[in-house]
C-alpha cells in the first residue's frame, strides 16, 4: 500500500488541523479537510472590526524562535517571514507603579552568561536566586510552579507571575512546573538564540492561516468549510463512516480520521472522551491610536509589572494588552474594563490617560484548559481505542501547554501516527 491508496480525514481547521493537513500534504498524502464554521483558523484568527475600522486579532499571541513546531510549519506553507522580533533575546519590562524600567536579556549561547551580568537579569534578585530555578527541570507531575520560588524573592513577581500566566495561563500556585519546564528546555536552556520574543507581522490570519489555505489550493487539497461531524459509526475497531450534517462518507479500510476538534464537540462524538469541566480566560484589549506608536523599547512588547494586565503588544497604531488567567475581570463591564486598562498603559505610551483612543475587549471565557498538575494528568493522548483514529489539539497530551506551538505540535503528532501506521501495513 502506498501514501496514494489511502485518504486521510482530517476534522477541524484550526491550528491542530491545519497543521496535520500540512504535514501529510507535505508527505503526498491524499486530505480531505472538513471546518464546521466558515473560515479556518479557530481561535487563531483575525477579524475586521468596525469600531476600530481596522483587522484585529482575537488575541495576542507570543512566540519564541525555539519554537520549532511552529517555525517548521511556516517553512513549509511559505511564510517564514510572517513573524517579527528583535535579533537578540531581549523582554523589557515596567512596574508601572514606579515607572521603574528594566530588561531580561539572555546570550546567545545555552550557556547562561547573563546570569552573571546584573543588568541583564531581573532587578533584586540574586544570581543564588536566579540558579535556584534550575531545580524546576527535576519537577514532577505534582508540582506547581510555585513549589520552586518564593512569593516574597523578586523573581516571583517580576518574572515568574507574568511568565506563568503568559505561558501556562494560570498564576504560578496553580500552573504545572512540568509544563513550565517543558518550555525552558525548548526555549531558554537553549540560549538566547532559541528564545527571541516573535509576533505576527500584520496578522494572525495572514500569518498561520491565509498562507496555509493558499498552500492546500497549490497542492489541489479537499477543503470543506460549513461542514459538521455529527457523529461517527464504528465498526470492528474502526471507524467505518464519517456522518456530517448534510451527507455521510464511508471510510475505506486504508482510510483514517484525525479529530482536531476542541474538547467540548470531541466528547459529543466520541463517549470515551470526558472533556474537562475547569477552564482559564484570557482578556485581550485593543486600542487604535491615530498615529504610529513609537516606543524606546528594544522589542515589540513590554511586561507590566504591577498592573491588570501582563504584557502589552505594539503594532503599527495598535497597542493591545493580554489579561491571562483573567478569571476576576469576567465580571467587568468592557466599558469600564476599557478605561481602567488605558489608565494602566497610557503614561508608558506617551498619551493622556483621561483621553480613552477607540478600543474593543474580547472575553475568551475558555482559552484554555486550567493547566493544573491535576489536569495535566487527564489529557487525553493522540492514540485513541479505534485503529484508524487519532486526536489532535493543543489540550491533547503534546508535554507543552495550551499555545499556538502546543496546538501545531499536536497535529504533526498525530499526522505522524497516520504516517507510521501506513508504513507499518504498507
Amino acid at each position: 500500500m502506498t501514501s496514494q491508496a489511502s485518504h486521510v480525514h482530517i476534522i477541524g481547521a484550526g491550528m491542530a488541523g491545519l497543521s496535520a493537513a500540512v504535514e501529510l500534504t507535505q508527505k503526498n498524502y491524499n486530505i480531505s479537510l472538513y471546518e464546521a464554521a466558515p473560515q479556518a483558523g479557530g481561535r487563531c484568527r483575525s477579524f475586521y472590526d468596525s469600531k476600530l475600522d481596522c483587522e484585529i486579532d482575537n488575541g495576542n499571541h507570543l512566540l519564541l524562535s525555539g519554537n520549532q513546531s511552529a517555525a517548521n510549519y511556516l517553512k513549509i506553507i511559505g511564510a517564514e517571514d510572517g513573524l517579527i522580533g528583535p535579533d537578540a533575546a531581549i523582554f523589557p519590562f515596567i512596574d508601572i507603579r514606579t515607572s521603574k524600567r528594566w530588561d531580561i536579556k539572555f546570550n546567545p549561547s545555552p550557556i547562561p552568561f547573563w546570569l552573571l551580568d546584573k543588568s541583564a537579569r531581573v532587578p533584586g534578585a540574586s544570581l543564588r536566586q536566579h540558579l535556584a530555578l534550575a531545580k524546576m527541570m527535576r519537577a514532577q507531575d505534582h508540582h506547581v510552579i510555585a513549589d520552586f520560588i518564593d512569593t516574597s524573592n523578586p523573581l516571583y513577581e517580576r518574572l515568574m507571575d507574568p511568565l506563568s500566566v503568559a505561558v501556562i495561563n494560570m498564576p504560578p500556585d496553580k500552573a504545572s512546573a512540568k509544563l513550565m519546564a517543558n518550555v525552558l528546555k525548548e526555549t531558554i536552556l537553549k540560549g538566547g538564540i532559541a528564545c527571541q520574543p516573535r509576533l505576527a507581522a500584520h496578522s494572525l490570519a495572514k500569518t498561520f492561516v491565509d498562507p496555509a489555505l493558499r498552500y492546500f489550493d497549490s497542492q489541489s487539497a479537499d477543503i470543506k468549510f460549513g461542514t459538521r461531524l455529527k457523529s461517527i459509526t464504528q465498526k470492528d475497531a474502526r471507524i467505518s463512516a464519517l456522518n456530517f450534517a448534510k451527507n455521510t462518507i464511508e471510510l475505506g479500510d486504508n482510510d483514517y480520521v484525525i479529530m482536531a476538534l476542541p474538547p467540548e464537540p470531541t466528547g459529543d462524538i466520541l463517549d470515551f472522551i470526558t472533556p474537562p469541566q475547569d477552564y482559564s480566560s484570557i482578556i485581550n484589549a485593543h486600542f487604535k491610536l491615530d498615529k504610529p506608536i513609537r516606543v524606546d523599547w528594544p522589542a515589540p512588547l513590554i511586561g507590566l509589572i504591577g498592573a491588570a494586565a501582563q504584557w502589552l503588544f505594539i503594532r503599527d497604531n495598535i497597542a493591545s494588552i493580554t489579561i491571562s488567567a483573567g478569571d476576576i475581570w469576567l465580571g467587568e463591564r468592557s466599558d469600564s474594563l476599557i478605561k481602567k486598562l488605558w489608565t494602566e498603559i497610557a503614561p508608558i505610551l506617551g498619551e493622556d490617560p483621561i483621553q480613552v483612543p477607540p478600543a474593543r475587549i474580547i472575553k475568551e471565557k475558555r482559552a484554555t484548559l486550567a493547566q493544573t498538575p491535576a489536569l495535566e494528568a487527564l489529557r487525553p493522548a493522540s492514540q485513541t481505542p479505534f485503529k484508524n483514529l487519532y486526536l489532535a489539539g493543543d489540550w491533547t497530551d503534546t508535554a507543552l501547554p495550551a499555545t499556538i506551538e502546543g496546538a501545531i505540535r499536536s497535529g504533526v503528532i498525530a499526522a505522524n501516527h497516520v504516517s507510521m501506521s501506513l508504513k507499518a501495513h504498507a
